[in-house]
């Protein structure tokens, strides 16, 4: 009675000895091994031969059980196969007939042939987003489902054509993997109905190749009564519980086994359905937009995409205004190499970033001598490297007013000379701008030469920050994710529905570089490949002065604050995770608690 309790329980019980053998073992665990099935089909025991049809399909080659390249020699395949792909063979033993071999690409969604072999019909159907695998021969069908990886066998006689065998669960207690039996091994019957093979008195180890199992009832691995920890076995999720149990002086370890496929398949469907419409959405990307790589399909990103394409078709200056992080940079590229001069150089100088003392040595160049250090060669500036292409001045308002001037000679002339030179230099350069700044206001401080300012715009485009055009979020968050995931090199990461619409309600103050940030950062974050809504964390508000520094404290003193906030946010962001804090800030164990120390952080 109590066993048959047990055997209604959705949870898998099997009940060691001391030495590791199996005492008891309910339904649901014998289903979690494989040791149950339901049979529509049958076939007698025995071994492949020679001029046996074998038919196999995989959606991982070398990822099952133990299938190898070699294996197949002997039916005949010669040609190089690829590791890790998906493949449908249909061959002869001994190899006398040319086989079918079917090469199928990753992202293929559905693989479906149908052949006729030595007059026989068969039909291989792949499903990659349901997970399943079928072969029909004749009228007789042989399905099976897989959480990561399967490989479908069927073998027919020879002579008679009729089933020889077919793959199925609990292959180890059988010992008839496919390649095993490919190799000649000799394999069980089986019979129409329902199996359940009696596995009582044989060593677990017998069953379940599965190391962490092994280690802990072998080399004596200690861990906590009921303690979880998660484990594949044959290839199926299972979450597996350990309970040590003493009944009158007798050890016992009771393993509890919770299957957890179904949760990997819905995990899984969500991600295929994610990997379609990302394809989709590159697709309709590409076809329709004529500036590919600067993605929104918002009226205002429309509007630049048309702007850019005009200027694109002309000589004239462009001046690009936005926010940081905008895109103002990826828009200047893109305008350049949609113009006739696409072959030629594409100069990006940040003007922010150079020195106010090599500034001008570094556009214009200089001669030999011109200052100490001066190269005994002088050096090229970077207008002549942009000669007969476009050089970018990014951050355009951060220019000295000096510069400026020198600057408004080469928009005017398209000449200047060289630091410490007196030879005119003619050059062909068409400059694009962009700034973040307001150069009106610039402009009315005295700040900007207003002379310049209408030299710039001739060719104005304005990006409107991300909050005004929301409706871009989507499209931009479905670009960036496999870019941030190629950089990482890791495989392709997908947002679960409450992570996405977290997303789309956040006013990104640093637009599309804080999103593509934000996602980064996810990444490090996240458990496998769905990103949660609680991995989704934003920065906190530097533009909120008071919160981060004091206007009398020395820079030292601010530097160490603003050291500490960032300490401080990031433990909080990992729900006090330090190892994931680590890997975010990228600073060693030593330095990181260091760190604690000094400040006095709770991590």
């Amino acid at each position: 009675m109590e066993k048959d309790i047990l055997d209604f329980t959705t949870d898998g019980l099997i009940l060691l000895n001391s030495e590791g053998n199996i005492e008891s073992i309910n339904y649901t665990a014998k289903k979690i091994l494989g040791l149950t099935g339901e049979y529509t089909q049958s076939h007698s025991e025995g071994r492949i031969e020679k001029g046996d049809i074998v038919i196999f399909c995989t959606n991982r080659l070398g990822e099952d059980d133990g299938v190898m390249e070699s294996t197949f020699n002997r039916i005949g395949l010669k040609e190089q196969i690829n590791m890790n792909k998906p493949y449908a063979i249909v061959g002869v033993m001994g190899g006398e007939t040319e086989p079918y071999v079917f090469s199928i690409e990753d992202d293929t969604e559905c693989f479906q042939e149908k052949i006729t072999y030595l007059e026989t019909s068969v039909e291989i159907i792949m499903n990659f987003n349901k997970h399943t695998t079928l072969i029909k021969v004749e009228d007789y069908i042989f399905p099976l489902d897989y959480i990561y990886a399967i490989g479908n066998v069927v073998i027919l006689d020879g002579d008679t054509k009729k089933v020889k065998f077919f793959q199925s669960r609990g292959y180890t207690i059988r010992e008839e993997n496919v390649e095993d039996v490919l190799q000649g091994k000799s394999f069980y019957a089986k019979k129409p109905g329902s199996e359940s093979i009696n596995i009582i008195g044989y060593n677990l180890n017998k069953i379940i190749k599965c190391q962490s199992i092994k280690s802990y009832l072998i080399d004596g691995v200690n861990l906590k009564h009921g303690e979880n920890h998660f484990d594949m076995i044959h290839s199926v999720p299972v979450l597996v519980s350990h309970y040590t149990i003493q009944e009158r002086g007798k050890h016992f370890k009771l393993l509890r086994l919770v299957d957890l496929s179904t949760f990997y398949k819905t995990i899984q469907e969500q991600s295929n359905a994610l990997k379609t419409f990302h394809r989709l959405c590159h697709s309709k990307q590409t076809d329709a937009n004529p500036l590919p790589g600067f993605v929104g399909m918002s009226t205002a990103i429309e509007k630049v995409k048309e702007q850019a394409m005009k200027a694109a078709n002309t000589t004239s200056t462009v001046l690009i205004m936005g926010e940081s992080g905008t895109g103002k940079s990826q828009l200047a590229q893109l305008i350049h190499y949609k113009s006739s001069r696409k072959n030629r150089p594409f100069i990006h100088v940040n003007c922010a970033s150079l020195p106010a003392s090599i500034i001008e040595s570094e556009l214009f160049g200089y001669e030999p001598g011109a200052f100490t250090g001066a190269h005994k060669y002088g050096k090229k500036g970077l207008f002549e490297l942009a000669d007969t292409g476009t050089i970018f001045l990014d951050e355009i308002g951060e220019l000295s007013t000096h510069l400026q001037t020198k600057l408004l000679k080469v928009l005017q002339e398209q000449s200047f000379y060289r630091v410490g030179g007196e030879n005119e230099i003619k050059v062909n350069v068409r400059i694009i701008a962009a700034t973040n700044r307001d150069l009106i206001e610039l402009v009315k401080s005295n700040l900007f030469r207003e002379d310049l300012y209408y030299r710039l715009f001739i060719v104005p485009i304005y990006i409107a920050p991300l909050r005004e055009r929301r409706e871009d979020i989507t499209e931009l968050i479905w670009f960036l994710l496999p870019r941030i995931c190629t950089k990482m090199n890791i495989d392709m990461r997908y947002l679960s529905e409450e992570a996405f619409l977290k997303l789309k309600n956040y006013d990104y103050p640093g637009n599309i570089r804080e999103l593509e940030n934000i996602l980064e950062r996810a990444m490090n974050l996240c458990e496998g490949i769905i990103i949660q809504a609680e991995d989704i964390n934003y920065y906190p508000d530097t533009k909120n002065k008071d919160e981060w520094f004091l206007d009398d404290t020395d820079l030292k003193t601010q530097l160490k604050m603003y050291e500490k906030k960032i300490i401080e946010s990031t433990i909080k962001m990992c729900a006090g995770d330090s190892k994931k804090a680590m890997k975010i800030l990228n600073i060693k164990k030593s330095s990181f608690y260091e760190k604690i120390h000094e400040y006095n952080i709770s991590p």
